[in-house]
């Protein structure tokens, strides 16, 4: 149910202009969505190392149920070379966000976008 939902919610989405949209990470294994989002948009391809990722979760303990096994670690990693591909693919661009506070990770965004678009916009 949780991805069908997902997908209606990327319908929704890629009928809007000028939005910033921040999926979960297995939105990208339903071809519908890729899809969709692709021909949306740029699409931004937030990176990070899977130990920085485990510790941004275990800040949100019980929200992340595919990490409830006897090895998060390993199952992010699997996640991630499972998920790289698409990601990889659909991404216009990539921010590794492992080092970086979040005013840093919109900095970077935003001169990309501008180099990409050629123009600025107003915030």
């Amino acid at each position: 149910r949780f991805r069908a939902l997902e997908v209606e919610a990327v319908g929704h989405v890629v009928k809007q202009e000028r939005w910033v949209v921040s999926t979960g990470g297995g939105m990208i294994l339903n071809p519908e969505n890729r899809d969709r989002l692709k021909g949306w948009g740029t699409v931004v391809w937030l990176r990070a190392k899977p130990d920085v990722l485990l510790q941004r979760a275990n800040k949100k303990p019980g929200k992340r149920p595919l990490l409830k096994g006897a090895d998060p670690l390993l199952t992010i990693k699997r996640l991630l070379a499972d998920r790289e591909p698409y990601y990889s693919e659909m991404a216009t661009f990539s921010v590794d966000t492992s080092n970086q506070d979040m005013d840093a990770v919109v900095l970077q965004i935003k001169k990309r976008m501008i180099e990409i678009e050629g123009v600025t916009h107003p915030s």
